[in-house]
């Protein structure tokens, strides 16, 4: 009787396993990638997505991280999406736009009035949430000034943008969710990333 064999990719440095995944599509690809046969593209196989601490001499595929799971799993976006809109990692500066997502964004969602959504709000709030599962801190309005710097923007009311949001916290210039309204930092993150509307139904 022939005994089927599931196969699992396991990510190790030296003899401690750091990440294993069971996902076929996932090791399909690392197999493909290491022993040279078919390219991503034509394979039909999505690239693996990680957080990218490795340096221009590195190769091999990347791996998603545990911070990104964590991430996408609570925002409930895929991972694919994820690193397409905000390319996380966990060197400065954190997040990279995506600039078409961007645009979109932002011609579609009112910059004065109660609903409002300022580019520092949107940065920060993405900041936020991934410096939470990276375990990072809390992000400074500084750094979220770098993450728009990029895009050609320079929001000079980032301060009261932050302040006068209802999901955000400012204490000593550095941003943070505010506990009652966590859904709504999700809400909004997963907006950007799927390159929907935060409201609607408006």
């Amino acid at each position: 009787m022939a005994m089927k064999t599931r196969l699992k990719l396991i990510l190790k440095a030296g003899n401690t396993v750091v990440a294993e995944s069971a996902d076929p599509l996932l090791w399909q690809s690392v197999l493909a990638a290491i022993t040279g046969t078919g390219e991503r593209e034509s394979s039909g196989l999505p690239t693996p997505i990680a957080e990218q601490t490795h340096t221009e001499e590195s190769s091999g595929p990347f791996l998603p991280s545990p911070e990104l799971r964590s991430f996408c799993r609570m925002v409930q976006v895929p991972p694919e999406l994820t690193h397409q809109a905000i390319q996380p990692t966990r060197q400065p500066p954190f997040l990279v736009l995506d600039e078409g997502r961007f645009r979109t964004f932002r011609d579609h969602h009112p910059q004065r009035g109660p609903n409002a959504i300022s580019p520092s709000v949107l940065a920060s709030t993405l900041m936020v949430l991934w410096f939470k599962f990276a375990k990072l801190g809390s992000p400074t309005v500084y750094q979220v000034k770098q993450v728009l710097e990029p895009l050609g923007v320079e929001d000079r009311n980032a301060y009261r943008s932050v302040q006068n949001c209802r999901w955000l916290n400012l204490r000593d210039s550095r941003v943070q969710l505010h506990t009652l309204h966590t859904a709504e930092g999700f809400r909004l993150a997963r907006a950007f990333i799927e390159t929907a509307s935060v409201y609607p139904n408006e």
